[in-house]
């Protein structure tokens, strides 16, 4: 017999409604605008409203950015969407100063992430003077702070020396450019230490303290952007940073009372069980919690993937474990784990959703790919499903899995099926390296799964 988890607050979710000041801005170059991806295109919040996307289209949070990063450390709550992402390609201080009028008209951000600086010395782009960069900057964050927006500056990692020789970089111009870099980062710093809602978050010193080969491992094989362990390790300081000034919405599921309800709970869980459902003789069990299904139940080619329901590592209802040990599929980085399908009510067809997940990864995994909470919206019987993925995949052998993480998976938001015949579904899977030699040996656990309503 399924009971519900007693003695719990019934929790009631904030949407991210967008006429508030309760969201987060992304601006800068290539490193912020990567950080969001339509279609696997790098577009940003003034090419396309991902939240009408077309069928088969698919929206991404990247693996790869920091920024991401800090929000799945950050319980989800920046909650940026692609329409918050000002980054851009190639972008210069310049280029990024221009986008910021756009940026404060929404009046909806409560900070701004910011990262430029590195593309304004190659030669394609001027160069922009050391002058000049910091002229575009100073104008930026001043325009920002006047509208009240806090700022959070990621200081850049340095480029390696491989990816500058593409630029014609090399000998004594490559030193010109370190010592240009380094004056950018003491000008950061001068900057906030005179302005109170400015922060720096310069991941160069703590990387160096840990090893002095790091920056490099911390990048990308292009030498330019941050490889999903760098995002990682930069996410984490930049979390701590916007940590004490987030302005919490609690979306995270609390208990089994949180629902859907048109009336007393617009923006509880579309999910009939978000994993807070106990079955205590299913506990340890191969058999799911109700609702759910096996995304892929073929066995593996060699070794053991097992997948049990078990009390939750966080404390709160069910968690779905899976365990490989040794195990390869018949397909390269094959994907594992499960999924929940439901129709939508009428009251909310149409309007903006977001599915959460928490997940833990014991250290010491080896064959994890990366792990992700991916939010399917099926139009019609014979319409590709649009799709939204909390995290891009990595590069094999990239995930930083040397070490236990709890993370908040938070998918893009989409629109919900406007048709009755429409659907939704939340899958939660982990996805194999199959080119690990040994096979993949990990233990992932979901829990707290949600789909809410937020906008």
């Amino acid at each position: 017999m399924i009971t519900e988890i007693k003695d719990m607050t019934i929790h009631i979710a904030t949407p991210r409604h967008p006429t508030l000041r309760n969201r987060v801005a992304l601006l800068g170059d290539s490193r912020m605008g990567g950080s969001t991806r339509v279609g696997g295109q790098r577009l940003n919040a003034e090419d396309v409203d991902e939240n009408r996307v077309k069928p088969g289209t698919a929206v991404f949070h990247s693996a790869y950015s920091f920024a991401s990063w800090a929000d799945a450390l950050l319980d989800g709550e920046l909650g940026f969407q692609h329409s918050d992402n000002y980054g851009f390609h190639d972008g210069t201080t310049n280029g990024v100063l221009g986008r910021v009028p756009s940026l404060i008209e929404k009046q909806r951000y409560w900070a701004c992430i910011y990262s430029a600086g590195t593309n304004d010395p190659k030669p394609e782009n001027g160069p922009v003077s050391f002058e000049g960069s910091m002229t575009a900057m100073a104008r930026c964050w001043d325009q920002l702070l006047a509208e009240g927006i806090r700022v959070f500056i990621v200081q850049d990692l340095p480029r390696n020396s491989v990816a500058w020789a593409k630029f014609g970089f090399a000998g004594e111009d490559l030193t010109r450019l370190h010592a240009r870099m380094a004056g950018i980062r003491r000008f950061v710093a001068d900057y906030a230490a005179s302005h109170e809602k400015i922060h720096v978050i310069d991941p160069l010193p703590s990387v160096m303290s840990v090893h002095a080969s790091e920056p490099l491992s911390l990048l990308h094989f292009d030498g330019t952007h941050t490889s999903p362990w760098g995002g990682w390790r930069v996410g984490t300081l930049l979390a701590d940073a916007m940590r004490p000034y987030l302005p919490r919405r609690g979306l995270l599921l609390a208990d089994a009372g949180d629902r859907f309800d048109a009336a007393t709970n617009p923006h509880g869980t579309l999910l009939p069980n978000g994993l807070m459902l106990i079955d205590s003789s299913e506990t340890n069990a191969q058999a799911l919690p109700d609702g759910w299904i096996a995304f892929d139940p073929s066995a593996p080619v060699d070794g053991q993937i097992e997948t049990t329901t078990q009390r939750a590592l966080g404390g709160f209802g069910n968690g779905v474990a899976i365990k490989a040990r040794g195990a390869t599929l018949a397909r390269t980085n094959g994907l594992i784990g499960i999924r929940a399908r439901v129709s939508v009510p009428r009251s909310a067809a149409g309007r903006v959703v977001e599915a959460m997940a928490v997940v833990h990864i014991k250290s010491g995994a080896t064959g994890l790919r990366g792990v992700t909470c991916r939010l399917a919206a099926f139009d019609g019987m014979n319409t590709p499903p649009r799709l939204a993925t909390a995290f891009e995949d990595g590069p094999a052998h990239l995930w930083p899995s040397e070490v236990a993480h709890r993370l908040v998976l938070r998918s893009p938001a989409l629109a919900a099926p406007q048709d009755e015949s429409g659907a939704l579904e939340v899958q939660l899977l982990a996805r194999l390296d199959s080119d690990e030699l040994s096979g993949a040996n990990f233990d992932v656990s979901f829990e707290r799964a949600s789909l809410r309503i937020v906008e």
